[in-house]
C-alpha cells in the first residue's frame, strides 16, 4: 500500500501523559495503532515519555505502583510484529501544576528526554515522527533540526491556556507568552497539523496559514462503543431505572468539568422533565468530591447514581442513559473542542446536550440534529428538552449516522495514514 515505507518507522510520541492510565489515550491512540497492524511494509513504534508520578500515588505507593503495573502489561496487549509499546519513566516534573513548564521546568524537561528520543529515532531508523500534544512536539521540533526527520504535530487541544487554567501561570505572564511562541514554531514547522474540529482550524490559520492543516475529529470505535437494547434493559432494571429520564455524565471531573456545572445543567433539564435521574460514571478519586457537590445542590441520593467503571466497562453502563452531558464552561481551552465523550455518547444511543461553548462539537450537533445545545445563562434554551423527547428515536438515528459517517475510527485511521503517505512524497 505504501510502497516507498517499506523497512521505515513512525514514531508516535506522546510526553507528560499518564499514558498507561487515561483511557483516552487507549481510544484515541490505541484503537487506532491496531487498524494498522497488518500493514506490512511500516512499523510504529508508541514511545511514552511518562512522568514517574504516575507510576504510583503518595497515599498507598506499594498498592497503586501494582495496579498500574497490571495496567501497563494489559496495554502490552497491543503489541504485534509491526507495533512495539515503549513507556519511559522521568522524574521531572513531579507534581501536575508543573506540567505545563516554566522556564526552569522546561529546561529540566528537555535535557531528560531529547537525549533518549534521538536514541530512538536512530535506532529504529524512524523517517517520522507523529507527536501528540505540545511537549512531544517541542521535543520533535528539537530533534527533527538535529536529524532531519519530519513530525506530525496533533495539538489536541490548547496546551499555554490549560496552564493557567491550572494555575501553572498566568494570562500575558512571560511563561504563556512563551509556550504561544513556541506554538506557532511548532505549528510552522510541523510537516503537517492535526487538529479536531472547523472552529480549531480556523484558530491555527489564524496564527499561520499551514499548507498541511488536517481536520481528524476525536472518533470512536464502534466495536467498543455501541447501542444494545437488551443490555439498556437489564441494567436499568438492576439498577432500579426503569420509568426514568437517566442524563448521563461520563468522565473526568476537575479542572474545566467542575462538577456543580454539571449539577446546574441536569436540575435545569429536572425542572422540565421531574422524573430525569443523573447518572455519573467517573474515577473513584472523584467521589467525596461528586457527593458534598450534591448535597450542596439539594440533590438527594435517590437523584443520581454514581459508579466507576474500568474503561472496558464504560460502554455497557453508557447504555443506561438517554442523553449525555457535554458541558464545559466558557473556557479558551473549549472553544474549539469536540470532546471524546462525544462520539462515545452518539454511538450509545445518548443525544447530546451541550454548551454552545465547546463550539466544534455545537456545531455539529446543530448541523447534524443529534442532541441540543443549551446555556445556563439564557433559561429558555432547555425548552428545547420537549422536542428532543418527543422526536427521541429520530435525534438518536441522527447520532448513529453522524458516528457512521464522520466520527467512526473506520473513517479516520485512513486518513492518518494518507498523512504519513504524503510525508514520503514530499
Amino acid at each position: 500500500m505504501i510502497k516507498k515505507m517499506s523497512k521505515k518507522t513512525i514514531l508516535y510520541l506522546t510526553a507528560v501523559e499518564d499514558a498507561f492510565n487515561k483511557a483516552v489515550i487507549r481510544s484515541q491512540v490505541f484503537r487506532l495503532l491496531v487498524r494498522f497492524q497488518k500493514i506490512s511494509n511500516i512499523k510504529i513504534l508508541f514511545l511514552a515519555f511518562v512522568p514517574f508520578r504516575f507510576y504510583f500515588k503518595l497515599n498507598s505507593p506499594f498498592k497503586t505502583f501494582l495496579v498500574y503495573r497490571k495496567k501497563r502489561k494489559e496495554i502490552k496487549q497491543y503489541k504485534t510484529p509491526n507495533i512495539n509499546i515503549v513507556f519511559f519513566p522521568f522524574i521531572f516534573p513531579f507534581r501536575r501544576k508543573y506540567f505545563h513548564m516554566k522556564a526552569l521546568h522546561l529546561f529540566v524537561f528537555l535535557i531528560q528526554t531529547i537525549p533518549l528520543l534521538l536514541f530512538y529515532l536512530l535506532k529504529e531508523n524512524v523517517f517520522l515522527i507523529h507527536a501528540r500534544s505540545y511537549p512531544a512536539s517541542l521535543i520533535s521540533y528539537l530533534c527533527s533540526k538535529l536529524l532531519n526527520i519530519k513530525y506530525i504535530f496533533e495539538m489536541r487541544g490548547f496546551f499555554p491556556d490549560e496552564g493557567v487554567i491550572y494555575g501553572a501561570y498566568t494570562y500575558n505572564s512571560s511563561h504563556y507568552l512563551r509556550w504561544k511562541r513556541m506554538e506557532k514554531k511548532l505549528i510552522q514547522e510541523a510537516h503537517s497539523v492535526i487538529i479536531e474540529s472547523q472552529p480549531f482550524k480556523e484558530y491555527v490559520e489564524n496564527i499561520y496559514p499551514h499548507p498541511n492543516i488536517a481536520l481528524i475529529p476525536c472518533y470512536v470505535d464502534e466495536d467498543i462503543f455501541n447501542f444494545d437494547k437488551d443490555s439498556k434493559d437489564k441494567l436499568r432494571k438492576a439498577f432500579n431505572l426503569n420509568g426514568k429520564f437517566v442524563v448521563t455524565y461520563s468522565g473526568t471531573i476537575g479542572g474545566w468539568h467542575d462538577p456543580a456545572v454539571q449539577c446546574d445543567y441536569f436540575l435545569a433539564i429536572k425542572k422540565r422533565v421531574p422524573n430525569a435521574h443523573f447518572l455519573i460514571l467517573t474515577f473513584k478519586q472523584n467521589n467525596n468530591l461528586i457527593h458534598s457537590t450534591m448535597k450542596e445542590k439539594g440533590l438527594v441520593h435517590s437523584d443520581y447514581t454514581l459508579l466507576n467503571p474500568e474503561p472496558s466497562e464504560v460502554s455497557k453502563y453508557l447504555n443506561m442513559g438517554d442523553v449525555g452531558l457535554l458541558t464545559i464552561e466558557k473556557l479558551a481551552t473549549a472553544r474549539k473542542a469536540v470532546s471524546v465523550k462525544f462520539g462515545e455518547y452518539l454511538a450509545c444511543g445518548l443525544p447530546v446536550v451541550c454548551t454552545p461553548y465547546v463550539e466544534g462539537a455545537a456545531q455539529l450537533i446543530k448541523k447534524h440534529e443529534c442532541g441540543i445545545v443549551v446555556d445556563l445563562d439564557i433559561e429558555n434554551t432547555f425548552d428545547q428538552i420537549y422536542n428532543l423527547i418527543k422526536n427521541y428515536t429520530k435525534i438518536q438515528d441522527n447520532g448513529f449516522r453522524l458516528v457512521r459517517d464522520y466520527l467512526s475510527v473506520k473513517i479516520n485511521a485512513p486518513k492518518f495514514l494518507e498523512i504519513y503517505k504524503s510525508s514520503v512524497n514530499k
